[in-house]
């Protein structure tokens, strides 16, 4: 008869099964391997299990990076001691007799005012958004001009310096920001919000000083020429604009809005709960993602998908205005900006207001499902092997930086060294390329010269990078492909990607190339003490 073993259960609950006992004394070696976290990967018998155990154990720690999802995770004391410091939340409605007698003296008044502040935030977090990609705007721009100057000029010594100092220095002051002033701010801000929305309370995760870092650090990094994205940030900031404009009141100063503190027709006092507070940051975030993508049903859609855990069909409406309202207000900051030049207030700048627009349709046919699943195939195959990447720097990281702020600094600076020089040398080995045919920027009109063949066309854009692609006396526009991807930022180079009749702009030695530096560079920044997000990365590797 087979001996009767303990059967692998939750914590507390109490279960036996029939195992026969070698069966068991061979699968005991994968329940428990003396790792730290000390959890089953399943029964994986043979070659297969030694080679699943290499890959997904780290070689610096000896902990397991990888493990069965269907097995619960069992906290080391260490974990728990940890946990033991965060408070939760209790996000049930007040339920006091004084609340419920307020709640029927008020019944429209709480109405009205919520639609209120669902607009102050919308318009709050426009106006941040418009601010963030300006300034990202300017100094990615002010990087490549004075960059291409000086390699028109054939100082290509001098404009390796320039890169190199420039785009280190952006990367070492957002760094420094986030490990001396506010450690809370590294990061995408995603999974702080998230937890925060279900029922964790994260300290320092909303204040006034999180906020100021999150937006500088994001600025200077993606400005610097880093292979992130400022989507991440952008939803840490409208949680934060939520909360901060919900509860009137900053910890950071030690004052409080006059709004907050009074009842009447613009007193905000009854939101100063934890479930008016949730509801307020749930709307930042949507409103972020709104705001970022040029798309406020994908903001409400993110918001009720992939954070909000607390979901009313009111709340909903509120939402995708609060959505509405910061899509406007980012478009008309935008407006007002080309008015000072153009003279047109109001214009709504379609190529710009939406990033990922396309403005034409493409007719398609059935036999495109079967490239569409093989993209998608390797898509995800690249998501893993992403991950997987991410992970093992993570544990390097850990091992090796672990709290040492300057080495938590060195870290991005070392990164940005890396980029920047293969920003400067590695397009020198592409060449240039020739082009018959352009696309205006402003007009999209196709411009070729007089007796060019219709089926020799290579359709480009206008917006090119020439690098060190001299003029050959003609009106043939030549440019260097690998540069006009990697001296722009990520969002820049998804619009190249993107544009409708220039599928010849790139080759796919060029893609390949790209494809390889950034999918590696993002893997290795993600993580780092930098305020930065996954969003663009993600798209453009894809």
């Amino acid at each position: 008869m087979p001996d009767t073993v303990p059967y692998l259960t939750l914590p507390g609950m109490e279960r036996e099964q029939q195992m026969d006992s070698e069966e068991w004394s061979e699968m005991r070696p994968f329940v428990s391997d003396g790792s730290e976290h000390s959890e089953s990967t399943g029964y994986i018998p043979g070659a297969a299990r030694d080679w699943w155990r290499s890959i997904s154990t780290s070689a610096v720690t000896g902990h397991r990076d990888f493990v069965n999802a269907s097995v619960s995770h069992e906290y080391t004391s260490a974990e728990l001691q940890k946990l033991a410091g965060v408070e939760s939340i209790d996000y049930f409605p007040a339920n006091s007799y004084v609340y419920r007698t307020w709640l029927k003296q008020h019944p429209q008044k709480r109405t009205y005012l919520r639609w209120i502040m669902m607009w102050c935030i919308g318009t709050a977090v426009g106006l941040v958004g418009y601010l963030l990609y300006s300034a990202i705007d300017i100094l990615a721009s002010f990087k490549l001009q004075v960059l291409r100057q000086l390699l028109e000029g054939g100082d290509l010594g001098l404009g390796w310096l320039f890169c190199v100092v420039y785009s280190v220095g952006l990367a070492l002051l957002s760094s420094a920001a986030v490990v001396y002033v506010a450690p809370a701010a590294g990061g995408s801000g995603i999974p702080e919000v998230m937890a925060f929305l279900n029922g964790v309370q994260l300290p320092k995760v909303f204040n006034l000083e999180c906020m100021a870092v999150k937006w500088i650090s994001c600025v200077f990094a993606i400005g610097s020429g880093l292979p992130v994205g400022p989507e991440g940030p952008m939803i840490h900031l409208g949680a934060m604009i939520g909360a901060a404009l919900s509860q009137g009141e900053s910890t950071t100063l030690g004052c409080a809005m006059p709004c907050a503190q009074r009842e009447g027709f613009f007193g905000f006092k009854g939101f100063r709960n934890n479930k008016d507070k949730r509801d307020f940051i749930t709307s930042g975030v949507a409103a972020g993602v709104a705001v970022a993508f040029g798309a406020p049903v994908g903001g409400l859609l993110f918001a009720f998908e992939e954070v909000a855990s607390f979901w009313q069909q009111t709340l909903g409406w509120q939402i995708f205005f609060c959505c509405m309202c910061g899509v406007f207000a980012s478009s008309l900051f935008k407006s007002a900006e080309k008015s000072l030049d153009e003279g047109h207030f109001g214009l709504f700048d379609t190529a710009w207001s939406m990033p990922y627009e396309a403005q034409e349709l493409v007719s398609t046919h059935a036999v495109a499902v079967v490239p569409a699943a093989v993209l998608g195939l390797c898509c995800g195959v690249m998501g893993g092997l992403f991950t997987f990447l991410n992970v093992k720097v993570a544990r390097l990281r850990k091992a090796f930086i672990g709290q040492n702020k300057i080495r938590q600094m060195a870290e991005p600076c070392a990164i940005m060294f890396i980029i920047a020089t293969m920003t400067v040398l590695v397009p020198l080995g592409v060449g240039c390329t020739s082009s018959a045919c352009v696309i205006l920027e402003d007009t999209h009109e196709l411009v070729c010269p007089e007796g060019t063949s219709t089926h020799l066309r290579t359709i480009v854009e206008e917006d090119l990078v020439p690098y060190v692609c001299g003029s050959d006396g003609t009106n043939t526009t030549k440019y260097n492909e690998l540069a006009t991807l990697m001296h722009v930022t990520g969002e820049d180079a998804i619009r190249h990607l993107f544009s409708r009749g220039t599928h010849r702009e790139f080759s796919y030695g060029t893609l390949i190339t790209f494809l390889i530096i950034y999918f590696v560079g993002a893997g290795i920044t993600a993580g780092s003490a930098i305020s930065s997000g996954l969003f663009v990365p993600m798209l453009l590797i894809g």
